[in-house]
């Protein structure tokens, strides 16, 4: 099966069940694929979801009928060609049409290929003037319609955050605990794989995560980890004092940077989820080791008052890694928001409560307000909350914030590549 016919099994599977984990989806789909033979069905997939509702509205140009009216496996295959004929790409349009085309029934091959040539035909300055007509920014950044008013606070030039989420993501290194930076950059120029160090993290930019996974995290090398997530584990290198409690763990990407970054952190990390603590490599068995698993609810934490720091990446919508996953932008709707913000509310609540004298570094991947600040000041209504400024620190780094009152959201920064994060470093107020 050539890599066109694989995308659009991919995009047939998803069409049936939009609910589904695409990124789940394509690693069962592609995952047993040698060499990087995954990338091109990858890109085609993830490209084709990124950009789902412009499609169906260029699709909606170029054909007497609407997308609605036209059958569930045709209308999907149309936005695969149109998105192979309308993105950036070294593919010439007759073999983005001929390739597309051929994966028609005979039913519908005479409409595919009449369709697809006309929009191959009229060209890229057409499609680039249609798509800047689009007035309502859900169809033109194929987001839900919930999501454009979320990016209003932050007074950024319009469909700038917007933009940043429909661009194609890249990866981040970090070297696994007992390895050094210098080390995984000689492992990566002995793999000739292309990187670039971004200043002040000890992270290393990669533009595809197929090969690193083979020849780097998959020996303990190295791990992955996006720039918005490092910033939390450095927040908690700064702050922690001795004990440290990572509440939520899974998948531990911030237990293991955290331990490379303070191995002498007696460091518990934690997850509802036994089969997904199971995941995090390196782990101390013995019995005077510092670094430990623990399965239990944090709902009601099954710890004593020992922690001078505990770590809560809160479970959450994820909306601000919609770069890597971009089939979460078209489905967080304001409902799966305030549902998220109710379960951050109370796990929240319950460490506070359960370790009055610890700090709190509460974090999620989303840009929500709900989910960021609006939980703290539904927290702040149980009694006065102490906060340290994360602000100060973070632009020194070199990361481009916005300081929310408690706590701050990380914006579209270049250098950084970074996902929308939102953190706060917080206790109960003393007395």
């Amino acid at each position: 099966m050539n890599s066109v016919a694989l995308a659009y099994r991919i995009l047939l599977r998803f069409e049936k069940n939009p609910d589904t984990n695409l990124r789940h989806l394509m690693q069962a789909e592609l995952g047993a694929l040698a060499g990087n033979r995954a990338a091109a069905p990858y890109r085609m997939v993830a490209g084709t979801i990124r950009h789902l509702r412009r499609l169906d509205f260029l699709l909606n140009h170029w054909s007497d009928l609407s997308p609605a009216r036209i059958e569930p496996d045709i209308r999907v295959l149309l936005r695969l060609g149109l998105h192979r004929l309308t993105a950036a790409d070294t593919v010439p349009d007759h073999a983005a049409v001929n390739e597309t085309v051929a994966l028609a029934p005979a039913r519908a091959r005479g409409f595919v290929n009449a369709l697809l040539r006309r929009a191959a035909r009229e060209g890229s300055a057409v499609t680039t003037r249609l798509v800047e007509s689009i007035t309502d920014p859900a169809v033109r950044f194929s987001i839900h319609p919930d999501l454009p008013a979320e990016t209003k606070r932050f007074n950024r030039p319009s469909g700038e955050i917007l933009n940043w989420l429909n661009r194609e993501p890249v990866f981040h290194l970090a070297p696994a605990p007992g390895r050094t930076a210098a080390e995984l950059a000689k492992r990566m120029r002995e793999s000739a794989l292309p990187h670039r160090r971004v200043p002040g993290l000890s992270l290393f930019q990669v533009d595809t995560a197929g090969p690193v996974l083979r020849t780097l995290v998959g020996p303990g090398h190295a791990f992955i980890q996006n720039t918005a997530s490092r910033l939390v584990s450095l927040a908690a290198a700064r702050h922690a004092g001795k004990r440290v409690l990572d509440a939520c763990a899974a998948p531990g990407t911030k237990s293991l940077s955290l331990r490379a970054l303070r191995p002498e952190l007696i460091l518990v990390a934690n997850d509802l989820r036994w089969k997904r603590l199971t995941r995090i490599p390196g782990t101390g068995k013995g019995r005077d080791s510092a670094w430990h698993r623990t399965c239990g609810d944090m709902n009601h934490p099954p710890f004593h008052d020992v922690f001078d720091l505990v770590i809560l990446d809160a479970p959450c919508t994820s909306v601000g890694t919609a770069r890597k996953n971009p089939d979460l932008k078209l489905r967080i709707s304001g409902q799966r928001i305030a549902a998220a913000a109710a379960v951050q509310r109370e796990l929240l609540r319950a460490i506070l409560d359960r370790f009055p004298g610890a700090s709190v570094l509460y974090a999620v991947c989303s840009f929500a307000r709900a989910e960021g600040e609006g939980v703290l000041e539904a927290i702040s209504c149980d009694g006065p909350l102490e906060t340290t400024d994360l602000g100060p620190w973070a632009r020194a780094l070199g990361f481009k914030i916005h300081p929310e009152g408690m706590g701050i959201t990380l914006l579209p920064t270049e250098e950084m590549q970074n996902d929308l994060f939102y953190l706060a470093l917080i206790k109960r107020a003393s007395g």
